[in-house]
C-alpha cells in the first residue's frame, strides 16, 4: 500500500494505491464548524442531490445510469466530528481490470455530474425531489424516539451540555426542516462548495498522475479555506455531583445512559490510555461491566461503554428493569472506583491491549476503515498504524489508574416506563 498526499490549493487530495481490492473508492469530505441548522440542511442537501440531476430527472434514471456503469454505487453520509459537521460523498466502482478501459473515468464523470450539475432552475432545487426528500427526513426525525436505546443517549447528551455540539441530534430538527426552501437549500449548497474545508480520498489500484489530472480537470473547487476552529470539544466546567434525570415513555425495558466528562487528559492519555481503560471497563465480554454487572449480578440485559476522543467524553449504556435502576448505577460507580484502586489484573490489561491491536490489524481489510484511518490522521493527529500499535503496548497499569481518576460521571439518565417526567 502506497500513500501520497497532494495539495490542490483549494482542497487536499489523498491517494492510496493498493491492489488488495477489486473496486476503487472515492470519498469527498466537506467539513465546517457546526451550527444546529447545518445538520438538517446537510441531511436534506445530499439526499436531494442523489434523488435527481440536471441530466437525470428522477431517482430511477440515476439508478439506471449507475447500473450501466457496472452497478456503480454512490452514496453520502453526514456525521458530527467534534466541533465540526462532516459530509462524505462517496463512490465505489469496479476496477478497470474487471470491466473495460475507460470505465473508471466514465464512472468518475457521473460521480462529478451528480455533485456539480444538480436539478436546479432559477436558483431553486427541483420541487418534486425537494418534497420527496423532505417527507422522508420528516419521518426520520419523528421516528428517532422509536429507537429507545439511541434516543436515551441523545437525551442524556442534551441534558449533559445543551450548549455543546455533543447535544446536537444527528437526524436533524423539524423546525429547521420547516424553514428550508428549494432556494435556501441551493444557496446552502453553493456555500458548502465555496467555504467548506475539503479532503478527497481515492483508494484502489490507481495511477497517481492520472488521478491528479482527473481531479484538476473535473473537480470544480477553486476557493482556498483555512480551519477556523479547534476540532476537539473542550468542556470548561464539571459538576461537583452528577445530575440525574428520569423520563417516562412506553417502554418495557428501561434504557440507562450515563455521560462522563474527562478532565485534563494528556495527549498520550487521550490517544492511548483511555482506549485501554474503556476496553477494560466496558467494551466487550472481557470487560468489568460485562463480567460483574451483567453476568455476576444479572442487573441488566446489556451494558457497555464507549470513548469518543474528539468529544472528550465516555458514554455508558445499559438496558435494565426499571426497578434495578439505583442498584445498576451504584454497581457502575463501584466498577469505576475499582479501576481507580487498580483492581484489575495484568492479564486483563494484556487482553485489552491485544484486542485493541487486533482491531487495528484488521483495518487494512476494509477500504472504508483505511480511508477513515488516514482521514483521522489528517484532522485529529492520529498516529499511523504501526506507531499506534507500539504506543498501545507501552500503556502501563499506572497509566490506567492515573487516567481513571480523571473520568467523572456528569449525567445519569433513565428512560423508563411511565406517564410523566420526574427529576430525582
Amino acid at each position: 500500500m502506497e500513500y501520497r498526499k497532494v495539495s490542490m490549493q483549494s482542497y487536499t487530495l489523498h491517494m492510496i494505491k493498493t491492489d488488495n481490492f477489486k473496486k476503487a473508492f472515492i470519498e469527498v469530505n466537506f467539513r465546517k464548524p457546526i451550527e444546529k441548522e447545518d445538520i438538517t440542511y446537510r441531511n436534506m442537501l445530499f439526499d436531494v442531490l442523489l434523488d435527481s440531476n440536471a441530466n437525470y430527472k428522477d431517482n430511477r434514471s440515476l439508478a439506471i445510469e449507475a447500473e450501466k456503469n457496472y452497478d456503480l454505487s454512490i452514496n453520502s453520509s453526514n456525521t458530527r466530528l467534534g466541533n465540526y459537521i462532516n459530509s462524505s460523498y462517496k463512490m465505489v466502482a469496479l476496477n478497470e481490470k474487471y470491466t473495460e478501459k475507460g470505465s473508471f473515468e466514465k464512472s468518475f464523470d457521473f460521480f462529478m455530474d451528480i455533485l456539480f450539475n444538480p436539478n436546479v432552475k432559477r436558483g431553486e432545487f427541483n420541487l418534486e425531489s425537494f418534497d420527496i426528500v423532505k417527507r422522508t427526513l420528516e419521518s426520520g426525525i419523528k421516528g428517532l424516539k422509536d429507537n429507545k436505546r439511541k434516543y436515551s443517549v441523545v437525551r442524556m447528551l442534551e441534558i449533559m451540555d445543551k450548549n455543546s455540539p455533543i447535544s446536537l441530534r444527528g437526524v436533524g430538527y423539524s423546525e429547521d426542516l420547516d424553514a428550508i426552501t428549494p432556494s435556501s437549500l441551493y444557496n446552502y449548497y453553493n456555500d458548502m462548495l465555496n467555504k467548506d474545508l475539503i479532503d478527497v480520498f481515492v483508494l484502489g489500484d490507481i495511477d497517481f498522475q492520472k488521478t491528479i489530472t482527473m481531479f484538476k480537470d473535473k473537480f470544480k473547487i477553486n476557493t482556498i479555506k483555512k480551519p477556523k476552529k479547534e476540532l476537539t470539544c473542550i468542556h470548561t466546567s464539571t459538576r461537583a455531583l452528577p445530575q440525574k434525570l428520569i423520563e417516562f415513555d412506553d417502554v418495557t425495558q428501561a434504557k440507562l445512559s450515563i455521560g462522563c466528562r474527562l478532565n485534563n487528559l494528556t495527549l498520550f492519555e487521550s490517544k492511548y490510555v483511555m482506549v485501554i481503560y474503556n476496553m477494560l471497563l466496558g467494551e466487550g465480554s472481557d470487560s468489568k461491566f460485562f463480567k460483574d454487572i451483567r453476568e455476576k449480578k444479572s442487573l441488566c440485559y446489556y451494558i457497555s461503554s464507549s470513548y469518543t476522543r474528539i468529544d472528550n467524553i465516555l458514554v455508558i449504556t445499559s438496558g435494565i428493569d426499571k426497578g434495578k435502576f439505583n442498584e445498576t448505577v451504584e454497581s457502575v460507580k463501584l466498577s469505576m472506583k475499582e479501576m481507580v484502586k487498580g483492581k484489575f489484573t495484568d492479564e486483563e490489561v494484556e487482553i485489552a491491549k491485544n484486542n485493541v491491536i487486533s482491531t487495528l490489524e484488521s483495518i487494512t481489510d476494509s477500504p472504508n476503515r483505511i480511508i477513515n484511518s488516514y482521514y483521522s490522521h489528517e484532522i485529529t493527529g492520529l498516529d499511523d498504524l504501526e506507531t499506534r500499535m507500539e504506543q498501545y503496548k507501552k500503556v502501563t497499569r499506572e497509566d490506567i489508574i492515573a487516567v481513571s481518576k480523571k473520568v467523572k460521571i456528569d449525567t445519569i439518565y433513565l428512560l423508563s416506563g411511565g406517564e410523566k417526567d420526574e427529576k430525582k
